[in-house]
């Protein structure tokens, strides 16, 4: 069982080492123009640039590392109140402080969880509390059309509905175009990509057959992305997928640190089920790297996203400093 050292509330983040990399997606030719429907809103319709018949080239070259610690269970993570699974570790007063104002002061459903990369450390906040998963399913359709490929049962040229698989992607990953979201979910069926995300260890975050966006927590949200990470790590289509999200439009994680590589799906809806998510990766040069996965029914201005993450990644400083 874990062990858990409850602090009265503070979120930290830490994760493993992997080499960055630089450089810009490339547009590829036929680059043009589309209206795409919704992105991350409820409804409404914006116009956004698009790849034509070919995928992009990947803008991220880098060097992935094993995972060295048997996985985390937080599945009974305490309500509430913020956990970390490393209890010979504290943080300073000031940034439990940052984080504890952050949290107690939440008038909104909340929920988050962090996980360094390597397995060393977990920490969060109601990490297996439901929420509508909004566009952040669009990371595991892409995932599962990427396993599809990399398999070599489609490839990028394939046909749908008047586009290409390859641009059909982009799209959906770079611009959050619900459209070319619909159109790769219809391709390879909500069940098949219902069994992956089960193998993966997230049954909340599941396609049901009269609702078009999943449930997720934060601890499944963070599986799901763990499944991304390996697929980085080990396959030949792998920085090409996360090169796409890195260059996601709405990097909300971005704009709070300002600095790493971070690929990322957020997800956005009001009306009936509101959300505001972002799950993501925080790719570091030098450092633990870790993946964040944070929910809250707060609108646009109201979370805490910001100054949360941006509290966390301090902690992360001093974790890798004591660790």
């Amino acid at each position: 069982m874990t062990r858990y050292c409850v602090i009265a509330a503070l979120l930290f983040t830490a994760a493993y080492c992997l080499s960055s990399c630089a450089g810009q997606t490339v547009a590829p030719p036929g680059a043009g123009t589309i209206t795409a429907q919704g992105g991350d809103t409820a409804g409404g319709a914006s116009s956004v640039p698009v790849s034509g018949d070919e995928h992009p080239t990947a803008p991220l070259e880098t060097t992935a590392h094993k995972i060295e610690y048997p996985p985390i269970d937080v599945s009974d993570a305490p309500s509430g109140e913020f956990f970390i699974t490393r209890g010979d570790f504290t943080p300073s007063p000031a940034l439990t402080e940052r984080i504890n104002s952050a949290i107690v002061g939440d008038v909104f459903r909340t929920g988050f969880y962090l996980e360094a990369i390597d397995g060393s450390v977990a920490m969060g906040y109601n990490p297996n509390l439901i929420f509508p998963g909004a566009s952040t399913i669009k990371a595991a359709v892409a995932l599962y059309a990427y396993r599809e490929i990399e398999e070599g049962r489609v490839s990028f040229d394939e046909a749908i509905g008047g586009q290409t698989l390859g641009s059909l992607l982009d799209r959906m990953l770079r611009f959050s175009d619900n459209n070319a979201y619909h159109a790769l979910r219809d391709r390879f069926g909500k069940e098949n990509i219902n069994v992956m995300l089960a193998e993966l260890g997230c049954p909340a975050f599941i396609l049901k057959p009269n609702y078009d966006w999943g449930s997720a927590t934060p601890a499944q949200a963070a599986a799901l992305w763990r499944g991304i990470y390996d697929f980085y790590a080990n396959s030949g289509n792998g920085a090409l997928f996360i090169g796409q999200m890195a260059e996601a439009v709405n990097n909300y994680a971005m704009k709070a640190l300002g600095k790493y590589t971070i690929p990322h799906k957020y997800g956005y809806m009001r009306d009936d089920y509101p959300v505001f998510a972002v799950n993501c990766m925080v790719l570091k040069d030098e450092g633990r790297s870790y993946i964040y996965a944070y929910f809250t029914d707060a609108d646009w201005d109201d979370n805490n996203l910001g100054e949360v993450l941006r509290a966390l990644d301090e902690i992360m400083l001093e974790f890798d400093a004591f660790f």
